[in-house]
């Protein structure tokens, strides 16, 4: 229980999905628009569509709820969380015995 392996592991695995994501989207409409015999924008356009919105200023009614407000950052920390359980770089993750709850309440949030 010690070993801070498994944590670092979890942490690296996560950064990287959130890194990696926006590139993963650009390579596949790369593909897709070569398939489709254009040219179609490069594997970094997320990343700068990305940038992009985070330079907008948010737009917020004055009476919006803080359940408006505190939206985002949940979705945002449930699929980071999401994707620190996947054992994609490690199989002894520290959130493993986790995961089984929270697909249960994902596939019931479907529901």
């Amino acid at each position: 229980m010690n070993d801070p392996l498994p944590y670092v592991l979890t942490i690296v695995q996560a950064a990287a999905l959130l890194l990696l994501a926006p590139f993963m989207v650009g390579w596949v409409r790369l593909v897709k628009a070569r398939l489709q015999n254009r040219r179609g924008a490069g594997p970094l356009q997320p990343y700068r569509d990305i940038r992009k919105l985070f330079a907008k200023e948010a737009v917020v009614a004055a009476n919006a709820s803080w359940i408006f407000r505190f939206t985002p950052y949940l979705v945002f920390g449930v699929t980071v969380l999401a994707g620190a359980i996947v054992p994609i770089l490690a199989v002894d993750l520290p959130l493993a015995p986790v995961a089984d709850v929270i697909a249960l309440v994902a596939i019931f949030a479907l529901a």
